[in-house]
């Protein structure tokens, strides 16, 4: 970790000290990460564009491969735009828009269809105790506001594009045809990660069960038809995004029980397997199978 800053520690900086804090602290965070920005005339507006465009990235990382953090508050969000505080994070199984995992997330307000805005509303609490600086650089807070959100959702549009449009196999973003995927997919109650997996493999497997689901395949045949890139180069492309094993809940109690009886061996086992999540052998691995019961994370897990 590059630093230990987040956006907490601003908003502590602006409450308890004042301006002068929030430079201090902001001006820490870019030694730390930027510090070819120290003596730049816009070091701060360029270290905070920085900051929100890789927040963006970040999050569209995330929803592409159905990671939901789960505790999403302002201080577990870093000036190194890093995933940090891993404790109560698990990943999508049966894609749904409003999954959240956390034991103390009764209101799911980190789901995993929330994230992005969550990272808005941090972003945003950022921005305000950060506004004493940043406004020199800007007419007024809305047009400082408006160009960072532009940053934000120009960096998780594009990242997030790129990204599902190799799993879904199309040369160009298509960010509607991954919306209607995950739609689908949670009106089917499919996983998450098998589903992509199913699409990659055996296409036929997903065929002839639901009206939705062919009208839907049929679509994205006719793009794949018009983007002309042969079959050999679109499975090539999307067995490189799509991974066929994610970290399941319950393989992560089972090894945290054996590793508290001191037996390490699973744990090393399943590290080195997660080493190549794109291993198509890995597949039918019974320990990366969906999890049957219910899942509820805690900070401890």
């Amino acid at each position: 970790m590059r630093t230990n800053i987040r956006i907490g520690s601003i908003e502590y900086a602006r409450t308890f000290i004042g301006e002068e804090g929030v430079k201090q602290v902001l001006s820490l965070a870019m030694s730390q990460c930027t510090p070819s920005l120290l003596n730049d005339q816009e070091g701060f507006k360029k270290f905070v564009e920085t900051c929100v465009s890789q927040w963006g990235q970040l999050v569209a990382l995330w929803q592409s491969i159905g990671f939901v953090h789960g505790v999403l508050n302002s201080d577990n969000v870093s000036l190194a735009y890093e995933t940090i505080d891993f404790g109560p994070c698990a990943f999508l199984e049966t894609v749904t828009q409003k999954q959240a995992f956390s034991s103390i997330d009764i209101l799911n307000r980190y789901a995993y269809g929330n994230q992005k805005d969550v990272l808005k509303f941090n972003m945003n609490l950022f921005l305000e105790a950060s506004q004493s600086l940043l406004l020199t650089y800007f007419k007024s807070e809305g047009d400082m506001k408006k160009y960072y959100h532009d940053v934000f959702d120009s960096s998780y549009d594009m990242t997030l594009g790129l990204i599902t449009s190799r799993k879904l196999g199309l040369v160009h973003p298509n960010l509607q045809l991954w919306k209607d995927w995950l739609d689908l997919c949670e009106s089917l109650k499919l996983d998450f990660t098998q589903s992509l997996v199913s699409l990659t493999y055996d296409e036929a497997s997903l065929r002839g069960h639901s009206e939705a689901m062919d009208k839907w395949l049929d679509h994205r045949s006719e793009i794949l038809k018009k983007e002309g890139l042969s079959k050999e180069k679109r499975f090539e492309m999307m067995s490189q995004a799509n991974p066929v094993i994610v970290l399941r809940h319950e393989l992560v109690n089972t090894i945290i029980e054996s590793v508290l009886a001191q037996d390490f061996s699973m744990f090393d086992e399943v590290l080195a397997l997660l080493k190549k999540p794109y291993d198509k052998n890995l597949i039918n691995h019974p320990w990366f199978r969906p999890t049957k019961n219910k899942i509820v994370t805690t900070c401890g897990t």
